[in-house]
């Protein structure tokens, strides 16, 4: 008797532990997908993705110029744009999934999207 509490005890053990482990590595893989945004960068003719902790300074040309794109810091930003009213300088950086800087007037668009994520669609 003391030999079947003590091994249902130990078969409790190991299935909660068990469990513990699955629901840990659920969540670290939902996660990982947020844990690594990208900056996609589209321009008129071109696109490219980008690892948000990248160094880079990207020129996009557009139908009336070009926007200068820095990504530093694990932010991106438009440091420079062809347009009148210059909303997409004035608009900041962005970090976060789901952000985005949009220059109209020139039809570039620059977001921070997560890796795993997917746009149904998309208005310039």
């Amino acid at each position: 008797m003391w030999r079947s509490t003590v091994g249902r005890l130990l078969d409790g053990a190991a299935v909660l532990g068990s469990v513990s482990v699955a629901v840990l590595l659920t969540r670290r893989a939902a996660a990982g997908s947020r844990d690594n945004p990208i900056i996609k960068i589209s321009g008129a003719d071109d696109e490219w993705l980008l690892p948000l902790g990248a160094e880079e300074e990207v020129l996009v040309s557009g139908p009336i110029g070009v926007n200068r794109v820095v990504v530093s810091g694990g932010q991106a930003q438009v440091v420079e744009a062809p347009c009148a009213n210059q909303i997409c300088v004035h608009t900041g950086r962005i970090s976060a999934p789901g952000q985005w800087i949009a220059c109209l007037p020139n039809r570039v668009l620059v977001s921070v999207e997560s890796v795993g994520e997917t746009i149904d669609a998309r208005s310039y």
